[in-house]
């Protein structure tokens, strides 16, 4: 369906008022509004006359046709009996520039299951006539929204070198039911151990929830986790409940777990310290943010000098030799390379195995993410 929406040219009001004359801005409304199975059908209408939003109420979507909301002082004089049938035409008068008029359409009368909806904004009502074509389709439908599921996904493991152990992030994000649209839905999201009951569950809102583990001693999100997720919408006419989603907390290596197994660290310089920061790398494959295998000493410095903008910001790179009972590796210059050798004829070290401690100093602040997957 196109409704086409014309502003009149002014009409002038004489007023007794010092001799002068009042202007009121006109619009003219004609069309034929699609049911909301996309064929055509005679429709009721409302028009409102608002500056800013108007939610629905369960009596009816909106007001039905010649009753304008908010009340005045936004007030609105109908020409219309609230019928619009293909080439009908009705009218409408605001005295006030740059406002926004909606119209609303049903199938069959004010208030029935089915409306919809479309807008345009009343410019200047000094300027000539002015035309816009809106598209109406009555597919909302004035009920509770249609049953919501719920998706788990953006997995992140933060390793915690105190604790020895890993601690995700995840992302429960809602999508809405598709038999019908709704208006003004809010969701509220549970997740829970699939062994608990939903009395247990941990609650959010919104469209999506980032939940991150953040409890050491007794995380209840945990690598190799299964746990239950459901969503509810709600709008004025009700809510309804969809169905739980079932998801594990992927882990341990395998194509399950390639988004899942990372690390970020963050390398601190402290004004007048060393910068010295310990930290260890939780698998044996390495690979920086942007894909690059790291391999070695050099390497892990020449990937935390292209994360600080250059070369030359790490200033010394090492770990413990325990056989030995050494310190082992390398400093380097402003440039980046190799200055000293510090207990070692290598000219690259490996890096050192998995969860072993290095040293690094840096001359300046960097976050940086390793993970076991390109």
């Amino acid at each position: 369906m196109k409704i086409k929406i014309r502003r009149k040219w002014l009409i002038p009001i004489i007023l007794i008022l010092i001799g002068g004359t009042a202007f009121a801005g006109g619009m003219t409304v004609t069309g034929q509004v699609k049911k909301h199975d996309g064929t055509g059908a005679d429709a009721n209408y409302a028009v409102e006359c608002w500056d800013g939003s108007i939610a629905p109420s369960p009596s009816a979507p909106y007001a039905t046709g010649g009753t304008f909301s908010p009340s005045p002082p936004n007030t609105v004089t109908t020409a219309s009996d609230g019928t619009l049938t293909n080439g009908q035409t009705a009218g409408f008068y605001d005295p006030r520039s740059n406002v926004s008029v909606t119209v609303k359409a049903w199938e069959g009368a004010a208030g029935s299951l089915w409306y919809g909806y479309g807008s345009y904004s009343i410019g200047d009502v000094n300027a000539p006539p002015g035309y816009a074509v809106v598209n109406i389709t009555a597919d909302f439908k004035a009920a509770a929204p249609d049953s919501p599921t719920v998706t788990a996904g953006g997995y992140n493991l933060t390793w915690d070198d105190a604790s020895q152990k890993y601690l995700p992030a995840f992302t429960l994000t809602v999508h809405a039911g598709t038999a019908y649209k709704s208006e003004g839905v809010s969701y509220a999201i549970e997740v829970k151990k699939v062994s608990d009951s939903w009395t247990a569950a941990k609650k959010g809102s919104g469209s999506s929830w980032t939940i991150v583990e953040k409890d050491l001693a007794n995380p209840y999100f945990a690598v190799g986790g299964t746990y239950e997720a459901r969503a509810t919408a709600s709008n004025v006419f009700g809510s309804t409940q969809g169905q739980p989603k079932t998801f594990t907390i992927p882990g341990g290596g395998g194509a399950a777990a390639a988004t899942a197994n990372q690390v970020t660290i963050a390398l601190r310089r402290k004004s007048g310290g060393l910068g010295i920061n310990s930290f260890a790398l939780p698998f044996g494959t390495v690979y920086d943010a942007a894909g690059t295998q790291i391999n070695s000493l050099a390497g892990l410095a020449a990937s935390l000098n292209a994360a600080l903008g250059g070369a030359g910001y790490v200033a010394t790179i090492g770990y413990w030799d325990e056989a030995n009972q050494l310190e082992v590796g390398y400093t380097f210059d402003s440039k980046g390379a190799v200055l000293d050798r510090i207990n070692t004829a290598q000219p690259d070290l490996p890096l050192p195995a998995v969860g072993k401690g290095l040293q690094i100093s840096v001359t300046g602040d960097v976050t940086v993410t390793f993970r076991d997957y390109k």
